[in-house]
Order: structure tokens, then sequence, then C-alpha cells
């Protein structure tokens, strides 16, 4: 569907699809583009008037009371009045034709008004992504974090940075920051005091749910997608770094399982999940939904400004 983007596992969406009053059309066959790790089932209902005026709406009657898709869409019947189902659909079932000189005939005259789609979701996979990077600190230096920044474009629900310390069963990640690029993007203080050091790691990663029908790309432009984490650091002293920016090809080309520098196991289980306020978004609120890692620094007395 769409421009969607369900929130878990057995959520019920619709969408509507209004018809030609002044004309009426003959539906003949049913291509669904689906599998059965996406969805549960299909349903294609006619109705007279849909259950809302909503471009998507929570759909969920024979779902349980707690259905997630409540928190961000507004929940409604998936027809007003006028309701019929057309097609079904479910388990990587084919496409359906009618048989010749047989039609469904919806819009004009008929009390089919619009045609309305329900997905019951049975995975949120396929809406994920997570755009990873991680370099090692390469010279005698000592950096001491003290405001990060994270940027993205509409489909980036959260990005975190981290220094990763340590080798094997006894490599730690510490958390730099971690915050939802769809709040206010300036600097926000580290919350810990961490310094990172020669043989340190610095690693960064961008969650992003794709609501789009098709791919997006990495860019420069609104309609691509960025994932920027930036760091604001000082150190004692004159030395600055000689390597400022962190990069990686990002998926599929790299992920933090493919490097084998880091034990993904000692990754913290909230890496890649939006933080509460004031970081994250408020319960809720309906969530939005390039890749490189920059850090940048402020002059101080005895303090260099850098960027890394």
């Amino acid at each position: 569907m769409p421009d969607v983007v369900a929130n878990h596992v057995d959520d019920y969406l619709c969408t509507s699809f209004e018809m030609n009053k002044d004309k009426t059309t003959y539906i003949t066959a049913f291509n669904p583009s689906a599998t059965s790790k996406d969805a549960h089932h299909i349903l294609l209902f006619g109705c007279t008037e849909p259950g809302s005026e909503k471009k998507i709406w929570n759909c969920g009657e024979m779902a349980n009371t707690d259905d997630s898709s409540a928190e961000s869409y507004e929940t409604a019947p998936t027809c007003a009045s006028g309701s019929t189902i057309i097609y079904a659909w479910a388990m990587d079932a084919e496409k359906t034709e009618l048989p010749k000189d047989v039609a469904f005939k919806v819009g004009g005259s008929t009390p089919i008004k619009y045609l309305v789609l329900q997905v019951h979701y049975a995975n949120l996979d396929k809406f994920k992504e997570v755009f990873e990077v991680a370099c090692k600190i390469r010279q005698d230096i000592e950096m001491h974090p003290f405001a990060f920044r994270t940027h993205a474009h509409k489909l980036g629900l959260v990005n975190s940075g981290y220094r990763v310390r340590g080798k094997n069963d006894d490599q730690e990640w510490t958390e730099i920051g971690r915050r939802s690029p769809q709040l206010p993007q300036m600097f926000y203080p580290v919350q810990k005091d961490i310094t990172i050091q020669q043989g340190d790691y610095v690693a960064a990663a961008c969650t992003m749910y794709n609501t789009n029908s098709h791919i997006v790309e990495i860019g420069s432009t609104g309609s691509d997608e960025m994932c920027n984490f930036y760091m604001m650091y000082w150190v004692d002293g004159d030395q600055l770094l000689d390597e400022d920016v962190c990069t990686s090809p990002g998926p599929p080309q790299y992920y933090f399982g493919r490097d084998r520098h880091l034990n993904v196991d000692k990754i913290p289980e909230d890496a890649f999940r939006i933080p509460p306020p004031p970081n994250g978004p408020a319960p809720g609120e309906p969530l939005q939904g390039g890749h490189h890692m920059m850090m940048q620094h402020e002059e101080r007395p005895r303090k260099k400004q850098y960027r890394y």
C-alpha cells in the first residue's frame, strides 16, 4: 500500500479509490502485488461511502482493541455504507481472471462508488533499512564528545552514534547520541562522559522506513535520502584529526555484521529504536519517515575546532 508505514505486525490498514460517477467501470481481473511474507490477507471492498475521508486509516475492526495502527491512523470501519466484498487474497495466490464476458460492475449508476483496499500486515521488514558506517581512530589522539546532531530526510526514523572499544567478547559499544531526525535538528548535549582514543572505532547507524512504492536512493535532493551523524568534541592542545569524514557505501554492500572488527552481539538493544522524548516523538505522534558520519568541534581556549 503506497505511503504507508505499518507500526506492528497484524495492523489492518485501509485506503480508498473513488470510481468515476459518470461512467461504469468493469473489473475483469485481479493481479495482486504482495507476498504472504508481507500480508496475511488483502480484501477489496466495494463501498457506497468509504469508512474515512483520510488517505489511510486503521480499519482493524476484527483486530484486538490494542491494534497498534491506531497510534498513527484514524480508526474507522472499512465502509461507512454499502459494503460488499469484491475480492480476497492470501497465501501467495496467483492472478485471478474472470470468465469471458463476466465482470464486476462498479462506478457509474451502481451503488459501488468507491473501492477500498484492506491489508492485514504480516511483516514490516520490507519497509525497513539500516544504514551503517564505522571507522577506526588511527591517530594518537583523545577526543571528548560533548554534543551531537542527527540528519536525514523524510524516511529517517532514528540516527545513533557509538564509540566502540575492545575486541571480540570484550568489545563495548557506548552510545554518544541517539535521536529522531524528524525533530528539530540542532546540536544536543552528550549525556555521558566519553573519551575516544586511538584504536577505538566510531560507528553510526540510521534506521529508515521506505513508505514509497519505489526505490529511494542516497543523494542530496529532497527526493533522495541522507544519513548523517554529527558530533562536537574537544581536545587538549593543538592536535587535529587527519581523517575528518567517515563514510561507507551503505546497504547492501556494508553492514556492521560484515565488518570483522565489530561484534554485533554487543550492539545495544535499543540502538535502532526511536528514543523516548525529548529525543524522539511523543507517544502517539505519527512518524515519518547517503550515508556518512560527520563530527564537528567547537573552539575553546586550548581546545581546537575540527570536523570529523
